[in-house]
Formats: structure tokens, sequence, C-alpha cells
């Protein structure tokens, strides 16, 4: 990932990473999306909270499991982020 190249090449990056659906930031009308049934709360809005989750367990355990979740999404198999399996798996890596 792009961070990790960043930090090996020497630069000292600190990030502070923000939470961002897109699901939500389209919409037009109707119910917000942590207000829908969960079927129906988008394709990331899991991934989210599993995010969330990690956080409030310390920042250092959020990087892992989020790095762990962009590689399984952008490098791996393009993981599913609308399912619990995948996100436990990824967070008991």
């Amino acid at each position: 990932m792009w961070l990790d190249k960043a930090r090996a090449s020497g630069f000292d990056v600190d990030v502070t990473w923000r939470a961002f659906v897109l699901d939500e930031a389209g919409r037009r009308d109707g119910d917000a999306l942590w207000d829908r049934p969960e079927d129906q709360r988008g394709r990331s809005f899991l991934s989210l909270l599993a995010g969330k989750a990690a956080a409030r367990q310390g920042r250092e355990q959020f990087e892992r499991f989020h790095r762990a979740l962009l590689v399984a999404r952008h490098e791996g198999g393009r993981v599913r982020l609308d399912r619990t399996a995948p996100l436990v798996e990824i967070a008991e890596a």
C-alpha cells in the first residue's frame, strides 16, 4: 500500500483516518444509511463498523486491521465488505 511505501522510504507519515460512507454521501432522500434495515445499509457500512470497533481497541489495533482490510480488498481477492465472516477472519489474522 502507498502508506507502507512512504514510510519505508523514510517519510514520517501520521494519518488520522476519518470515516466516509460513499453510499450516504450520494443519498438524495429517504432514511440515513444507519437508520435503514441491515440488508439495506450499502456495500461498506459493515466494514466501517468493524473499523470503528478496531479503533476502540487502540490505534495500533486499528492500523493493523485497516491495513489488512485494504490489502484484502485491493490486493487480494476483492473481499466483500458487507459480509461478517471475511471481516472477522481479517480481524483474527
